[in-house]
């Protein structure tokens, strides 16, 4: 049997063993330099929070060195998410919505190709439908209509349907043009999104954004399911009591956490403040009350029988699948698996977004 070291030629052999030779010198040449510690703060803040001293030196080192901020950070709550009327524009936005479901006119939700805006889209569809709205919703094809809004995609929209309210999810804070356009034929938009705010704002109906200039919203770093959630949250406010939801609809949002939570991991944004909240709680209801679509979306991923899901289920598991209908120009397929009332039609989708991905 022939050794390994005789079966490489000679002259490699040489040239790996001086790339180990200067790869050791520089080893050795290094010298690490540690962050210093508050050993008082550790200590402090073990006691304050019961946690052991390397905990507390981690949570520290992260900038959690506040007993508040730090437990927080370990047991984000349910109630630690802001009231949606805190949220920029969400107001207007929903006593819009209601009064366009009041009045019976056709509500089409515009939403981006991605998981964020493919989750955020059948969260605010779900609220719709379950508010006995006329709703559909609007996927542009990343390939022929690229991202944002589409000033063919509304002109068709309004042809259809010139009493349409488009709301869109997921962008719209960049399409200055389109909004004008939206504008100029009377189509009624509403722009709900999270990204990043040029010189000129859209001059839509409403703005939903929790950066808009002057805002003072306590957290910025929502997605696009995160606003829609939130939107989804006060519509369902003003169809209860004003204040608090009806019992359904308490349902329907614990459930919207879920892909609030999809969304919110698959847009890589800070997992912190409400992010952490969404997706502590999220993971627990995509695992136990999920929809059918996710249900078979878990199940094509290998993650359905898994006791507890985790992040990096959502990142690599479950996000390239619905991302990968977006990518070929097929997210519509991806909302209506996570809408569909159809087992048999959920089997089948979740089944041709794995073929995709």
């Amino acid at each position: 049997m022939r050794s390994i070291r005789a079966s490489v030629p000679a002259h490699y052999t040489a040239q790996l063993v001086k790339h180990i030779q200067r790869a050791g010198a520089n080893y050795v040449e290094r010298k690490w330099t540690f962050h210093p510690h508050d050993e008082a703060g550790i200590r402090r803040l073990s006691g304050q929070l019961r946690v052991s001293p390397l905990l507390s030196q981690v949570l520290i080192a992260r900038g959690f060195s506040q007993v508040d901020s730090a437990r927080a950070f370990l047991g984000a709550k349910l109630s630690d998410l802001h009231d949606p009327s805190e949220l920029p524009g969400i107001d207007a936005a929903a006593d819009l919505i209601v009064r366009a479901i009041q009045d019976k006119r056709r509500i089409t939700i515009y939403g981006d190709y991605d998981v964020d805006g493919v989750t955020g889209t059948s969260i605010l569809w779900h609220c719709l439908q379950l508010s006995n709205a006329t709703v559909d919703y609007y996927n542009p094809c990343r390939l022929e209509e690229g991202y944002g809004l589409n000033n063919a995609a509304l002109q068709q929209l309004h042809e259809e349907d010139p009493k349409r309210l488009v709301v869109s999810v997921d962008c719209g804070i960049a399409s200055v043009e389109e909004a004008a356009m939206a504008k100029s034929i009377g189509l009624d938009l509403i722009i709900t999104d999270h990204h990043h705010i040029g010189s000129q704002l859209p001059d839509a109906l409403v703005l939903v954004h929790p950066r808009l200039p002057g805002s003072t919203y306590p957290f910025g770093e929502l997605c696009g399911a995160g606003v829609a959630f939130k939107l989804a949250w006060a519509i369902c406010q003003r169809l209860g009591d004003g204040k608090k939801a009806s019992p359904r609809m308490k349902e329907f949002l614990k459930q919207a956490v879920g892909l609030a939570a999809l969304g919110t991991v698959a847009d890589v944004v800070p997992l912190l403040g409400e992010n952490r909240v969404i997706v502590r709680y999220g993971l627990q209801t995509v695992r136990e009350q999920s929809t059918l679509g996710m249900k078979a979306l878990m199940r094509v991923a290998g993650l359905f029988d898994k006791p507890e899901l985790r992040a990096d289920d959502i990142g690599f598991g479950l996000g390239p699948r619905i991302n990968a209908a977006g990518r070929l120009g097929q997210a519509r397929l991806a909302v209506e698996l996570l809408t569909t009332e159809n087992a048999e039609r959920a089997t089948k989708l979740a089944e041709y977004l794995d073929t995709l991905n």
